[in-house]
């Protein structure tokens, strides 16, 4: 089942955000850590249309598939040295992020160990989840953007 959560965030993330969440059926029933992936959109894209690529396999193979919502207007991410509004405003997408993390643990009955939450992207999207790759702390366990580079701070 997909649902859409908003969140009203600080104007420094964006301020209100939503994200797609995406539950296999037998994600609570088992008891153990849900593995999740986040898969963040280009630039201009919407979730929707990255959640697309995913939903395919993400419910068979028992993974939680989240797709955040970049920053209006343009749907861009704060990928560091690229792109749009987000970028030029300094938006803490990464703190987006965490903000859903957090927000799907306090809503949803679901155990998640960060030791199983992966961060794939496509373009800015890819972007935004490989600069997690060299933060600490990290949020995600992996990550495996299908585009983007590995550029700003």
């Amino acid at each position: 089942t997909t649902q859409t959560r908003k969140l009203n965030l600080t104007p420094e993330m964006g301020g209100p955000r939503r994200y797609l969440i995406d539950f296999p059926h037998d994600v609570c029933k088992h008891g153990k850590p849900a593995p999740v992936i986040f898969s963040m959109h280009g630039f201009g894209s919407r979730p929707d249309s990255q959640r697309e690529d995913y939903i395919r396999y993400t419910p068979q193979a028992g993974f939680i598939l989240v797709s955040p919502a970049a920053n209006l207007p343009d749907y861009s991410w704060n990928g560091g040295a690229c792109c749009g509004i987000a970028r030029r405003k300094k938006i803490d997408d990464y703190g987006f992020l965490n903000a859903i993390f957090d927000d799907i643990i306090a809503t949803f009955n679901v155990t998640i160990s960060k030791s199983s939450l992966f961060g794939s992207g496509h373009s800015n999207g890819g972007f935004i989840s490989s600069l997690d790759a060299r933060r600490e702390p990290r949020l995600f366990a992996a990550v495996s953007p299908s585009s983007g580079s590995l550029c700003g701070k």
